[in-house]
């Protein structure tokens, strides 16, 4: 029998396979590591998403910033090439000003050379530009003094912390910056904290000129990067269990003794396809069990499925640590593709601040692999966005509106005009699918890593982390951190199982 610990990780997206990843690294063959996942493709949120026999589409248009250092460092020890795996897309992005439905696009890399730019859309006097411009000032010399002194703007959002320095609240209300950086980050058409805001402007402006400069991928990131990691684990010895999906936990005193799973009936299910989610999932005789080897767990699941846990243990989630825990909330995205015969929306780059509910869109056509020299696509366009507010849509009404929209500036051109050869639309409701919300004053009910029971470790991007951000970089960073944290635990003796149960 083996003496080794052996660590569960639940969840194969950027948190599971950072902290996976980074167990084998830092202790090799003297544990093990063991990755159970609902059995979709590797990469969680970031995951490709199968269209019948078409190929994959990801899961909203995701970009990776310059800034992405953990991103990007796990990426080059997997054997990804990031010469030719990461392109760039030149350093610019485009706003889209409703008020005249134009563009206007901004150039450079750093978030505060980035705002100054957007300082000069239209329309504002020259007493509010000197406005704007003092305010950014402000947030700048803030963003200095590190990120405990920004931390403690979270329960204000930008706007109001804008309006506090004396811009006029039609401005701050309606900051095309602002709408620049929800966008990119947050997924959330209601107020942005100050302090994830702020903590945006200081990761793309601290490190280097090309911090703040925005990649894609030639393909699906499943393809391209979470399948390539998930190899580099298993070279390292690591082990991976797919279609079983964690629903509860059971514990003993202060530890977690087992995990209660699902898996899916394989004659109903099609794993070759997306997997299955929370609202399709055939269940067969059977097929909900207990899993018990382990002796440490990291779960990665997000927010949402997390609090769904062990929901009638009043005395859980009545505890300090879980009640907090509670408060967070998630946010549902939608993702549409269209691809079209003839080009439209020819604009290197993201553009950002479209009408709700799908506020960003990119051509992908220069860049993924498969349409770039094919004449007979003329573009492709990859669309994302929050759900709050049109839950009561239907696809037809988001494809028909986001299509409008769109169209409306004479400087994309008509889409229907343009053809529609496509036309692949997700709506990211379950519990697996959903964002966190960086909603003002939701920092002080983020768990950190480690919890109540002495064998289990959070990680994700609603964990506290170096980061902070709900994204794939924050997602790896808080897995890395989680597995550093469980390692320190089990070099110093680990923990007595089981022990009496303390989760106040």
């Amino acid at each position: 029998m083996s003496t080794k610990p052996r660590i569960l990780v639940i969840g194969a997206g950027p948190a599971g396979l950072g902290a996976a990843a980074r167990l084998l690294e830092r202790a090799g063959q003297s544990i093990e590591v063991t990755v159970m996942h609902m059995g979709h493709q590797l990469g969680g949120k970031a995951a490709d998403l199968r269209h019948g026999d078409s190929g994959g589409y990801d899961h909203g248009c995701h970009m990776i910033a310059g800034f992405y250092r953990n991103m990007k460092g796990l990426m080059s020890r997997a054997g990804i090439d990031l010469g030719n795996t990461l392109l760039s897309m030149g350093g610019a992005a485009h706003v889209y000003a409703p008020h005249n439905r134009k563009l206007h696009t901004i150039e450079g890399d750093g978030a505060f050379y980035v705002s100054s730019q957007l300082q000069s859309l239209p329309p504002l006097s020259l007493q509010e530009r000197l406005t704007f411009d003092r305010v950014m000032n402000e947030a700048y010399v803030l963003t200095l003094r590190g990120q405990a002194e920004i931390r403690r703007l979270d329960d204000k959002c930008f706007s109001s912390w804008c309006i506090e320095r004396g811009m006029p609240p039609h401005i701050a209300h309606n900051l095309p910056m602002l709408r620049y950086f929800q966008n990119v980050y947050f997924n959330y058409s209601g107020k942005v904290s100050a302090y994830h805001l702020l903590q945006s402007f200081r990761l793309m402006s601290d490190f280097g000129m090309e911090s703040a400069t925005q990649y894609v991928l030639p393909a699906g990131y499943t393809t391209t990067i979470w399948n390539p990691i998930g190899d580099y684990i298993r070279r390292m010895g690591g082990k991976f269990i797919p279609y079983a999906r964690a629903t509860n936990w059971q514990y003993q005193g202060q530890a977690i003794t087992g995990v209660e799973i699902e898996r899916p009936d394989p004659s109903v299910n099609r794993f070759d396809l997306a997997g299955w989610s929370q609202e399709d999932a055939h269940l067969g005789k059977g097929v909900r069990t207990v899993y018990t080897n382990f002796d440490y767990v990291i779960s990665t699941v997000p927010s949402a499925v997390f609090r769904s846990m062990n929901q009638d243990n009043k005395q859980l989630w009545n505890s300090k640590f879980f009640n907090g825990i509670s408060r967070l909330r998630s946010t549902a995205t939608v993702s549409m593709t269209v691809v079209t015969r003839k080009p439209v929306g020819v604009y290197p780059g993201p553009v950002f601040g479209l009408p709700d509910p799908l506020g960003i869109c990119v051509n992908m056509k220069p860049y993924w692999a498969r349409y770039r020299d094919d004449p007979d696509i003329g573009s492709v366009l990859s669309f994302v966005g929050p759900e709050r507010g049109f839950e009561a849509w239907s696809n037809e009404e988001i494809i028909n509106s986001t299509i409008d929209s769109f169209s409306a500036s004479d400087e994309f051109g008509c889409i229907r005009e343009a053809g529609i050869l496509d036309v692949e639309i997700r709506r990211n409701v379950t519990d697996y699918s959903m964002s966190f919300a960086c909603e003002p004053g939701v920092q002080k009910y983020r768990p950190g890593n480690k919890t109540p029971f002495c064998n289990l470790f959070l990680a994700g991007d609603w964990v506290r982390n170096e980061v902070d951000l709900v994204c794939m970089e924050g997602a790896i960073t808080s897995g890395q951190e989680a597995a550093d944290m469980l390692m320190r635990q089990v070099n110093s003796g680990g923990c007595e199982l089981p022990g009496k149960l303390r989760v106040c």
